[in-house]
């Protein structure tokens, strides 16, 4: 199990700034946005028609020791405006073309196509084993869903996951329910915000979390995603990595002696 980061939060920055950044922070594991929603300010889809620069990105990442966990590209395929409907569909199938491996991993999210295990099994029942899920323990949280416990129903449906924390109000949630649409940065009167990993829930809980993501089978990156209005993203950044770096488990486990 590795730590990664969602880059997005750094898009301010050059790649080779970024990757230098994070591995003052032990990280050398990037997700990368392609467009849509998170912009692609490091991994532009146009690689797809030009093979020198794309050998040139690749070259750079492994400069930097650097490895990719998932190309992101959230994006409304539905909008009702038709044109940026066909702009998400399209950075979508270019973004899979881009990965080479179509394993396709959707966020669940209430609005999404799937925001909860039962949704998302249905999905993955009719399109095969090739979707499964990016998981996000944060939008579990505001939905009254037990992170942890959806880890034993999903099991080999969880492709990715997001490390982002959530802090319920809940003096605010009778009033705003949990489909809160008041702005991100109204954190007072919000019945929960997004918080970085420990500020919701601390490092038991998160060890927790690693565990049983073992247990069922996932030993890869959890991928800071970071959202908290209350944190600067430099902070919110480092304090999450700090947390992570401490509670991943990176060995694997060795033959049980004591049987």
């Amino acid at each position: 199990m590795k730590v990664g980061v969602f880059t997005a939060l750094l898009s301010q920055l050059p790649l080779d700034e970024v990757l230098k950044k994070l591995k003052a922070f032990q990280i050398d594991t990037v997700e990368l946005g392609t467009g849509n929603y998170p912009g692609d300010a490091h991994c532009k889809l146009s690689m797809l028609e030009n093979s020198s620069a794309l050998d040139e990105f690749k070259s750079r990442l492994a400069d930097h020791g650097a490895s990719i966990s998932a190309l992101s590209c959230h994006g409304n395929a539905l909008h009702p405006d038709a044109d940026r409907a066909r702009q998400a569909r399209e950075i979508s199938r270019k973004t899979i073309l881009l990965a080479e491996r179509v394993k396709i991993a959707v966020e669940m999210h209430p609005g999404f196509v799937v925001y909860s295990p039962e949704t998302m099994l249905r999905l993955r029942s009719l399109t095969g084993p090739a979707v499964g899920c990016n998981y996000d323990p944060s939008h579990m949280f505001w939905q009254g869903i037990d992170p942890i416990a959806a880890i034993r129903i999903l099991g080999d449906a969880i492709f990715h996951v997001h490390a982002k924390d959530t802090q319920l109000y809940t003096a605010n949630l009778p009033l705003t329910g949990v489909l809160d649409t008041n702005p991100y940065t109204d954190e007072r009167n919000r019945g929960w915000i997004f918080r970085t990993c420990g500020y919701g829930h601390g490092a038991e809980w998160w060890k927790e979390f690693a565990s049983t993501l073992r247990m069922f089978g996932y030993d890869n990156v959890l991928s800071i995603e970071h959202e908290d209005s209350l944190l600067s993203p430099e902070e919110g950044l480092r304090k999450a990595a700090q947390l992570l770096n401490e509670i991943v488990i990176r060995e694997q486990p060795t033959a049980a002696w004591w049987v």
